[in-house]
């Protein structure tokens, strides 16, 4: 019976390391997760929508105005994207076209380095189109910001071109 007792002493003492050796394999693994978790999001890069954004924030207020002031017009602009010619054509229809000074902005939310401006440059019937083949496929914002005889305005629209 000794013996016996011996022997069961001996397997009792043989799995007491089990359970340590699990949680210390389980802190490890936890661990080694959260480090690889720091590591991979460290590594991304995340754009903020603008790179002055406290400025713009301050400036909102007068953004607000333009685009009540588009509103007031009706449909002062016209934006249609034509996917087989690839081209935006841009129609404005309450101004001359010589008084509408302005840019277009082509703003790419998941990538800022796309981001580009162009200026408003209308044709006599006050209509340009703008090429979008050079465009990286996916959702873009156009936003055009002008002026006509000292009032700003504003209007953008989304397109997947």
């Amino acid at each position: 019976m000794n013996e016996a007792n011996g022997d069961r002493n001996r397997s009792h003492k043989s799995r007491a390391w089990v359970w340590p050796l699990g949680i210390v394999l389980t802190l490890v693994g936890f661990l080694s997760f959260l480090f690889g978790l720091l590591f991979y999001l460290s590594s991304q890069r995340f754009d903020l929508v603008t790179d002055n954004y406290y400025e713009k924030g301050l400036q909102y207020e007068e953004q607000i105005q333009r685009i009540q002031r588009t509103l007031a017009l009706g449909e002062a602009v016209a934006l249609e994207h034509d996917p087989s010619r690839r081209a935006l054509t841009i129609r404005f229809n309450h101004f001359p076209h010589q008084a509408v000074q302005g840019r277009v902005t082509f703003y790419r939310a998941s990538n800022a380095a796309l981001d580009f401006s162009i200026p408003i440059q209308l044709d006599s019937t006050g209509t340009q189109i703008v090429n979008t083949s050079r465009l990286v496929p996916g959702l873009w914002k156009v936003q055009l910001e002008w002026e006509v005889e000292g009032t700003s305005y504003y209007h953008e629209a989304r397109f997947v071109f």
